[in-house]
Order: structure tokens, then C-alpha cells, then sequence
């Protein structure tokens, strides 16, 4: 952290922004991994995922559901928010400016003074011209600045953002952003019916605890999709309802998702049809239909191995006493 951080810790300012945030969130966050997701697809996708697996990350407009990652709330911001931030913006930089021991650290940190010495030396000789009279007169026209300018334009912005915020930016959001959707069953009959052709596709296992779903801090992106009709009072009590709810009709698919950015796409054979490659690992089975051609799988199902030769094979199998889908070894 920087000297200004560490200033801010040691007088102990915080901004208390668990006010304005609905109790669900912590839910949402602390909720318990899987051990497996599953991704149905139709047949004629299986040559191509098992010569190469990858998988897509789906953009808004290429979504089944076509309210997918629109606005869900009626205010951007809860009362209280802008005046919140500005209060906390404005002790901070006051008590900041009170310390001209912490300017002179924060200004030796700056990449464009490394040249002129040592780090210790540029505080210690800053320190020196801030407890001066030029020195306190430049304290003072920033101070200045900041309420005269700084805080005001701070201010239009969060304004800007108020009501149910700026469409440019959600509409920004949405272009950059795409979904792996993925569901926490197997055997979902509905499922098997719309993204696997009536059980004559296939469904891919993947090890949901895999480093193929977590960010550069070692975090599981996976989340378990909200379903839902209610519209929240505003986007800041709980953002995830920007890209984590659907509507209550499409609850039958117990999905869960991750998101990234498409510009990070490790290939796009089409305009839009963003791909990432599978690492090793991340795949633990491979599930053939019920009214699959298990001929035509078992004789490619050598490719795959290739890939990673720990995959396991497995079928749907429809078990007519329980009426219900179960998943068997390939032998």
C-alpha cells in the first residue's frame, strides 16, 4: 500500500458502506462450492470439443433469456450514498493535508522522482520544503483546489450516476462482458431436452474447483444464479443483480456462471464467438446421451484423451422404474 493508504488506516477513516448493502450479498459471497458443473451441448458439437475442448462465453444478445444483464432496480445509489461518499472524500483529504510528513512520503513514492535519489532522501528533502513558507502556501492552494473543484466534480459524477444510472455504462459493461452458464445437475430432463437434443448430445463434467474458474487472487468466479421477478430498490445494495439474477421461469436450470472479459478470448473464429481454451484438468468426465449414437462416441473418444488422458466416460441412461435420468460408467 502507499503512504496514503497507510495514512488513512492509521486515523482509523473508513467508509462504512455495509449501510447501504442488502444482507444477501454476504450470502451470495460465503456460499459453498461445487464439486462438479455440468455444460449440456448438442451432438454436432462433440467433433470439434473433443479434437480441441474450449468452451464460449456467451454475450448478452446471444442469451436465452432477453432480459439477461439489464437493469433490475429503480435507483442507481440509496439516499445517503453521495453525501456519504463526499463527507468521507472531504475528512480525509483535510486531516491528508494536516500532515505535510505524509505528502512528502506520498510524493517520494512517485515513479518520476526515482532518479533524484533515494527514496528516504526525497521524504526527508520534501519534508523540507513543505514545512517551508512555499511549501505551506502549495498545501494550501490544493486544499483549495480540492473544494473549489475536486469535490464538486466528484459530486456531478455521483450524480449522474443517481436514478437508475448511466445507460452508457451498463450498455459499455454488456458489450465487454461474457457468460459460461453452466448447471449443478446432470440429470435436469429439461436440460437434456433443449441443450442437448433430447439426450442425443452430450454433457461435459467440469471440476468446478479447477484454476480454469478462479481469478488471479485464487477466488472461485463460479456464482449460483438468482431467480427472481423483484426488481431491488437500488443497484448498490446488491450489484450482483446486474449480471447474477434471471427471471423466476428459468429457475429449472440450477445454473451457475462465471464471467470474463471477450477482449480476453484466446481465439475468435467468428465476429463475436469469443473461445477459451480447456487447460488440463478441468474436465473430469465426458456424459453421452441417452438416445445418443454410442458407437460414433466410443470411436472418438480416443481424441479427448489426447487432450487429457484423465478423463472419464460416462452415459445417461433413463431408468423407467424411477423415471428418472441416471449416470453410469462407460465401459
Amino acid at each position: 500500500m502507499g503512504a496514503f493508504d497507510d495514512f488513512v488506516d492509521s486515523i482509523g477513516l473508513e467508509l462504512d458502506i455495509t449501510q447501504f448493502v442488502a444482507d444477501d450479498v454476504e450470502k451470495i459471497e460465503q456460499q459453498i462450492e461445487l464439486e462438479h458443473v455440468y455444460k449440456f451441448y448438442p451432438v454436432n458439437l462433440l467433433p470439434n470439443f473433443f479434437a480441441k475442448p474450449r468452451v464460449r462465453f456467451t454475450q448478452r444478445t446471444e442469451l436465452n433469456d432477453p432480459f439477461e444483464l439489464t437493469t433490475r432496480w429503480n435507483d442507481f445509489a440509496p439516499a445517503g450514498f453521495r453525501k456519504s461518499m463526499i463527507e468521507y472524500i472531504r475528512h480525509a483529504a483535510t486531516a491528508f493535508f494536516a500532515r505535510p510528513d505524509v505528502i512528502a512520503k506520498a510524493m517520494a513514492e512517485r515513479p518520476e522522482f526515482n532518479h533524484y535519489g533515494s527514496r528516504v532522501a526525497l521524504e526527508k528533502k520534501f519534508l523540507g520544503i513543505l514545512q517551508g513558507p512555499e511549501g505551506r502556501r502549495l498545501i494550501e492552494e490544493q486544499a483549495k483546489a480540492l473544494e473549489s473543484s475536486t469535490i464538486p466534480g466528484l459530486e456531478q459524477a455521483l450524480i449522474n450516476f443517481e436514478g437508475a444510472g448511466p445507460p452508457d455504462f451498463f450498455k459499455r459493461v454488456t458489450t465487454e462482458l461474457g457468460i459460461f452458464s453452466v448447471s449443478e445437475s446432470a440429470t435436469n430432463e429439461q436440460l437434456w431436452g433443449l441443450y442437448a437434443q433430447s439426450g442425443k448430445g452430450f454433457v461435459v463434467q467440469f471440476n468446478a474447483r479447477h484454476e480454469f474458474f478462479k481469478n488471479s487472487n485464487g477466488n472461485n468466479t463460479l456464482r449460483k444464479v438468482i431467480y427472481t421477478d423483484e426488481i431491488i430498490p437500488n443497484f448498490l445494495s446488491n450489484p450482483y443483480y446486474f449480471f447474477l439474477v434471471k427471471n423466476a421461469q428459468w429457475s429449472f436450470e440450477q445454473e451457475w456462471r462465471t464471467t470474463r472479459r471477450i477482449t480476453e478470448c484466446d481465439t475468435e473464429p467468428l465476429p463475436g464467438l469469443c473461445l477459451w481454451n480447456v487447460p488440463r484438468g478441468a474436465i473430469g468426465a465426458v456424459i453421452t446421451g441417452y438416445n445418443s449414437d454410442l458407437a460414433e462416441f466410443q470411436s472418438r473418444a480416443r481424441i479427448i484423451l489426447r487432450h487429457d488422458s484423465d478423463i472419464q466416460f460416462k452415459k445417461a441412461i433413463l431408468d423407467i422404474q424411477t423415471r428418472r435420468i441416471v449416470i453410469e460408467p462407460l465401459r
